[in-house]
């Protein structure tokens, strides 16, 4: 499924799938092998800089409007799952909890992602996922970004520490972005 949803996605910054087969009930998948993911490099760096985080950012953000307009919500945007080529150009991976979803209409499905990035309407029994689930997780990518921490719990506005030099602007949209409420998530 992953392969399938994954490989009719075009965008400079989701991994491209090559192809892909089922053999003794297994799956294998053709791509790119790339040596790195988000979570290694803040492993080693523990945060970014701004500029460092706005240059994975916003080609991540680019890749995610792509797939939202395809019709497919990811559910588990994290570190791991963006890998890294040369030159830190970002690239999602990993659609094996994507859903695809329908015009105008929300899919409700099991629970998907990954604690800590893991939107609030996606932790209950039967969510209601829609791209603003990409959404928060994408907001809380940012803030491990920008303070080497996960989020530490469902809150409605993230107080940066004022060493980190995070300018107002983008404390308010990463604030935006992991509004408990999704209709208030951008």
């Amino acid at each position: 499924k992953e392969a399938e949803v994954a490989a009719n996605l075009r965008h400079p910054h989701i991994v491209p799938i090559y192809d892909h087969w089922n053999e003794n009930r297994k799956t294998y998948i053709v791509m790119p092998w790339y040596p790195r993911s988000l979570q290694d490099k803040l492993n080693v760096d523990s945060r970014l800089d701004i500029r460092q985080t706005l240059r994975i950012a916003i080609p991540v953000a680019q890749a995610l409007i792509a797939a939202h307009t395809a019709g497919v919500i990811h559910r588990d945007i994290k570190p791991p799952n963006i890998l890294l080529s040369d030159g830190d150009i970002p690239l999602i991976c990993d659609f094996g909890t994507a859903r695809l979803v329908y015009t105008n209409t929300s899919y409700h499905t099991q629970i998907g992602g990954t604690y800590g990035y893991l939107a609030p309407d996606q932790m209950f029994k039967n969510p209601k996922v829609t791209v603003t689930t990409d959404i928060y997780a994408l907001g809380a990518v940012l803030f491990r970004m920008l303070t080497g921490d996960t989020l530490p719990g469902v809150r409605t506005i993230y107080e940066f520490e004022n060493d980190l030099g995070v300018p107002n602007k983008l404390q308010e949209i990463i604030n935006k972005a992991l509004k408990v409420d999704p209709l208030q998530r951008f």
